[in-house]
């Protein structure tokens, strides 16, 4: 027997750990949360901008004094400046926990995560850039030129191309909402193929 077999080199054996697909209801609620700490955290923001507009709001002028009066408006700096610092360290913890773990906040309370096919961690690259910007550049590119194509053809305008491209937009989030419904197919999303990933239950430990 030859020593120096590679063959005969004792190999740990890796640990195999089974893996439940996640639900379509979990991953919904999670999206769900998602969205709702998405709107939280543009709060800061959003009030610090409107509320200098408050009294222009309110007020009846006519369109050259509205104009004149936003000139004259002082922004709160200090309160843009905390908006958006809410903003970017929401990003940061929601970017960092999807490479680290594969999870979004909603996804960690589900308790699901992010896994490639492969059984990997995707990290930033096919969780963040892949999975949900990448996809939605694709998307929205893929809606508004086959959406001004169609209005070109059709003797449309850009507004009648707008709705197109929305609406074909929101027929390819259907289209994900009911592929989450099909186990056969692990409930893989459109956005799950193009990522190459797959949504699984976290196992108890």
């Amino acid at each position: 027997m030859n020593k120096n077999d590679p063959s005969n080199v004792h190999q740990p054996s890796e640990e195999v750990v089974d893996v439940e697909i996640a639900s379509a209801g979990s991953r919904i609620v999670a999206y769900l949360l998602n969205t709702l700490l998405t709107i939280l955290v543009y709060m800061p923001l959003f009030f610090a901008v409107l509320w200098p507009l408050m009294p222009l709001l309110s007020a009846d002028m006519s369109e050259q004094e509205m104009e004149n009066a936003l000139a004259t408006v002082e922004w709160g700096g200090i309160g843009i400046a905390f908006g958006l610092l809410v903003l970017l360290v929401y990003t940061v913890v929601q970017c960092w926990m999807m490479s680290k773990h594969g999870q979004s906040i909603g996804k960690r309370i589900m308790k699901i995560r992010l896994l490639k096919t492969d059984g990997t961690n995707p990290g930033f690259w096919y969780a963040v850039m892949v999975r949900e910007v990448g996809f939605n550049i694709v998307l929205g590119l893929a809606s508004t030129v086959a959406a001004y194509l169609l209005a070109f053809v059709a003797g449309r305008d850009s507004l009648v191309a707008d709705y197109i491209a929305n609406s074909l937009s929101f027929i390819v989030w259907l289209v994900c909402l009911a592929m989450m419904f099909e186990p056969k197919k692990n409930r893989r999303t459109l956005q799950d193929y193009f990522a190459n990933t797959v949504v699984v239950r976290v196992p108890e430990r």
